[in-house]
């Protein structure tokens, strides 16, 4: 078992955060809806484009995509992403996930992959006193590890002071591109982000810039479009079947086969009816994991924390599954400040699955508290459960069959400390 270095630093959960946040926005009341009653102003969209309605916001796209308003109608648009198939649980979640502080999301529907969706997200944040300028280095300055910024832009497009970002993001799957805008329209600052595989950006990047420009505030709700074609899964979308073995350990016998190390990294040990790991540096991950090899599993255990208070974030917990070797395994984890993900490690670094970012949960147990995880591994999809809700679902890029345990890690605080109890390994069954 090796140090492996964590490379997805706190700013990008900062930023996460403040992601989820509820902003005031201009002419709606929290409690009533809109109260606008003016027509936005008048759009030159292109011709054929279609609009979609989000929370007081609106833009135009061009014909064959879907969208609306994640506030009102995350089931509906989660539920677009569900009829193509089980490979696309994850897309599906994410848009779930937004039900609290997004205003308009949109795909292009016309050829959507799993976890490579073209997309459009609207947020906004209120803060009066700040310059747009003061505002565009702060989004500059907390970009996710891994992301490029490469190249930025201010300007006025509809009467507003505006920012522009492209950025590209290599530690995604497959790797993305972005262009973001920043509308400054009074206190606020609408962030319109326009996302998209890497190989796709460049034929996108027009109609992107042309949508940006039909960008209106202060708008009523509107029918907003559904996919013109919603596809069956095919027969390369996964089948969930069972298969595996059982294995149950509470952790009372120290000969049950698990690792008892103590390294310069950290040390992994059995104690007091639980397996437990002490991380001796900071940004460091490891994992422990059993000789037994399997395919078609779910893993089950309950994880905590036990670090001083106050610390902050201090590290990550989870399961391990389709281990290869030290440089060849996926896993799933939750953090002690109530973030979670899912992970490829491979010779070229750690890059998420299904995902772009840490995404928030409301289910977890914060601070020390005792989280209950499940990781389905099977032909080829990984299923997080946190506390009995499916949190995350997504395609993995290779198989998952292989050996399967445990892993710890820790971010800004030498010294992280987690235990693990009550661990399970069985067939996967629906």
């Amino acid at each position: 078992m090796k140090r492996y270095p964590f490379a997805l630093s706190l700013a990008a959960l900062l930023l996460a955060a403040l992601a989820c946040q509820t902003p005031a926005l201009p002419g709606l009341d929290s409690k009533s809806g809109p109260t606008a009653t003016a027509a936005p102003p008048p759009v030159d969209a292109p011709a054929g484009w279609i609009p979609v309605y989000g929370e007081g916001v609106s833009l135009f796209v061009p014909p064959g995509w879907a969208g609306g308003n994640p506030r009102t109608e995350a089931a509906t648009l989660a539920g677009y992403l569900r009829a193509y198939g089980v490979a696309y649980e994850g897309d599906a979640l994410a848009v779930e996930a937004q039900a609290g502080g997004g205003l308009l999301w949109a795909y292009d529907a016309n050829a959507p992959q799993p976890g490579a969706l073209t997309t459009i997200h609207v947020a906004a944040f209120t803060l009066p006193g700040v310059a747009l300028a003061d505002h565009l280095q702060r989004a500059i300055a907390n970009t996710a590890p891994g992301e490029q910024v490469e190249g930025t832009l201010t300007g006025t497009i509809n009467g507003w002071e505006t920012g522009r970002v492209e950025s590209s993001l290599t530690s995604a799957t497959p790797p993305r591109r972005a262009l973001l805008y920043i509308f400054k329209v009074g206190d606020t600052f609408y962030h319109l982000t326009y996302s998209a595989p890497a190989d796709v950006f460049g034929t996108t990047l027009e109609t992107f810039e042309a949508s940006a420009r039909t960008f209106r505030t202060g708008t009523l709700p509107g029918p907003n479009p559904a996919p013109s074609i919603l596809p069956t899964a095919t027969a390369e979308t996964p089948v969930i079947t069972p298969g595996g073995l059982t294995f149950n350990d509470e952790f009372n016998n120290p000969d049950s086969g698990w690792d008892q190390l103590n390294t310069e990294f950290g040390q992994y040990t059995y104690n007091e009816g639980e397996y437990q790991f002490l991380i001796y540096q900071s940004g460091a991950l490891l994992w422990s994991v059993r000789p037994e090899v399997t395919a078609d599993i779910t893993l089950e255990v309950d994880a905590r924390f036990a670090a001083p208070a106050g610390l902050g974030e201090t590290g990550l917990v989870g399961l391990v599954c389709g281990y290869q070797d030290n440089d060849n395994f996926f896993y799933a984890a939750v953090s002690n400040s109530g973030y979670y993900g899912l992970f490829q490690v491979t010779p070229a670094g750690e890059t998420f699955v299904g995902m772009d970012d840490w995404q928030p949960s409301l289910k977890l147990n914060l601070g020390e508290g005792v989280n209950r995880l499940r990781l389905d591994c099977v032909q080829g999809v990984m299923q997080f459960w946190i506390n009995g809700e499916l949190t995350a679902a997504a395609a993995a890029p290779s198989a998952l069959d292989g050996q399967f345990g445990l892993v710890a890690g820790s971010f800004n605080w030498a010294g992280a400390y987690s235990a693990f109890d009550d661990f399970s390994v069985r067939p996967y069954a629906p």
